[in-house]
């Protein structure tokens, strides 16, 4: 080969990197747009999914960020533990703590033990992506959610027909 045939070789598949790059870029940007419109549509599914008054029991540890009025609260919960879900919006959920363990440290065993259950009444506004997050880190909560999808836009394909 000849260095003008390999100088026309490399402008010829320059051309082609950029065009492709270019796709790239294209199918890049359709997809985040085509998330952030999945996102936003499975956050207003899980909002009409809940019910207010639903009484649920963590099955693994969690932190909610949220705010609660009472300066003895926490965000934490462990195994076990309920919470009721007294309101919705679009931003955020409001949760009463209806079952909370209390606990002490044994110094034998070198852990905390459960020592008895307590009602504290605890309202914390609880941010809706982090219940959002929590709920469906459950498989069980996960399976339900998504089966209540199928079941709503099959529905709504008989509906629309």
């Amino acid at each position: 080969m000849k260095i003008g045939e390999i100088k026309s070789l490399i402008d010829e598949k320059q051309k082609s990197s950029n065009m492709l790059h270019k796709q790239l870029i294209n199918l890049q940007t359709e997809l985040t747009q085509l998330r952030s419109q999945y996102n936003l549509l499975e956050m207003q599914e899980f909002v009409d999914y809940l019910q207010i008054g639903e009484v649920i029991e963590l099955d693994s540890y969690y932190s909610f960020s949220g705010f609660c009025k009472d300066p003895k609260s926490n965000n934490s919960f462990q195994s076990g533990e309920k919470i009721k879900i007294v309101k919705k919006n679009k931003k955020s959920i409001v949760i009463e703590v209806i079952k909370k363990h209390t606990k002490k440290w044994d110094e034998v065993q070198k852990k905390s033990i459960i020592t008895g259950e307590t009602n504290p009444g605890w309202n914390i506004r609880v941010d809706l992506d982090s219940f959002h997050h929590f709920y469906l880190k459950s498989a069980t909560m996960r399976s339900a959610f998504d089966s209540y999808v199928k079941r709503k836009n099959a529905l709504d394909s008989l509906f629309d027909e």
